[in-house]
């Protein structure tokens, strides 16, 4: 079983902490009146996903989902909207709300690179794993490198409906109908020594339809007409801060949620056994060189994760 995710190490206060965008974001206000809400794209009318946006010189703010839709809710005034997403040129807008919900769609460019720093791959293979084994050396040295934190937390969770069309799918007929499900909530997260993790919700909102709220998916394929039934699927759906938080500084992760075996990390000191890298591309970010590394499992049947690293140069 393979897991796609987005792992962005960034330089902000625990450098340790590997984050994953799930919707998790930072708060630092009340729940307030009005709705901000657009998509972000970028030059080509691509939607970009997990772009923080947040209130300039503040904590306060969201991510946008998978499809680059985002909603941010503020109260009345002149607000200063921040945009930012990796390998993007930081975007801030000027929004006004007035007595009433907003849209406002964000474009943002590429990161320009300077020509004279541009440097030939030969292979990427050798380049991906010269700097994976560098990122390994230094796994322990930020394991446990700080103490405790605590953060005011925000999470949204939902689980959306799309529907197969009969005559053109793989799966004819087998994608039942299910209800839309839907949970906010708001509150304080507790890290402390040795992976302790509390948490105390201040705010909870459950919109999810009571009756048939589990999921239940039947997918047949081509020479098997058993079929597989899940009857629950508790990845697909994130309650509390804990389901998701990772932290891939450890050889071994275990994630209920996902799967009932640990997973390996791909910072894991014998990870080169379990992934391939390769090298995808360099651009600069706040000033810093970052490596952007796709991640593969070489069985994609085991307990492993599929998705993209980006590495600080010289921070590793």
């Amino acid at each position: 079983m393979a897991v796609t995710f987005y792992f962005l190490r960034r330089l902000i206060h625990v450098r340790q902490f590997v984050n994953i965008c799930f919707g998790l974001c930072l708060l630092c206000q009340p729940v307030l009146a009005f709705q901000l809400s657009g998509t972000v794209s970028d030059e080509g009318g691509q939607p970009i996903p997990f772009v923080s946006i947040y209130l300039e010189n503040t904590t306060y703010g969201v991510a946008s989902n998978p499809k680059g839709m985002y909603f941010l809710e503020l109260e009345n005034g002149t607000h200063r909207i921040v945009f930012q997403a990796v390998g993007f040129q930081k975007k801030i807008e000027v929004v006004t709300i007035r007595n009433g919900n907003a849209t406002h769609d964000v474009t943002l460019k590429n990161e320009a690179v300077d020509l004279a720093e541009i440097t030939v791959i030969e292979n990427k293979r050798d380049l991906a794993m010269e700097i994976m084994r560098k990122v390994i050396d230094k796994r322990r040295d930020f394991l446990n490198a700080y103490g405790g934190h605590k953060c005011e937390t925000y999470i949204k969770a939902s689980l959306e409906k799309e529907f197969i069309d009969r005559k053109d799918s793989l799966l004819p007929g087998l994608l039942k109908r299910e209800r839309l499900n839907f949970i906010e909530s708001y509150g304080y997260s507790y890290y402390g020594p040795g992976g302790q993790v509390k948490e105390v919700k201040t705010a909870y909102r459950d919109l999810a339809e009571k009756k048939g709220a589990t999921v239940q998916v039947e997918i047949s394929t081509e020479g098997d007409r058993s079929g597989q039934r899940v009857e629950h699927n508790p990845y697909l759906f994130y309650t509390t801060i804990a389901d998701g938080d990772f932290n891939f500084y450890q050889n071994l992760l275990n994630i209920p949620k996902l799967g009932e075996k640990p997973f390996i990390s791909p910072l894991a000191a014998t990870a080169p056994l379990s992934y391939k890298y390769t090298f995808e591309e360099t651009f600069y970010e706040d000033g810093l060189q970052i490596n952007k590394i796709l991640v593969t499992p070489r069985n994609p049947e085991a307990a492993l994760f599929r998705g993209y690293l980006y590495i600080v140069e010289d921070q590793w």
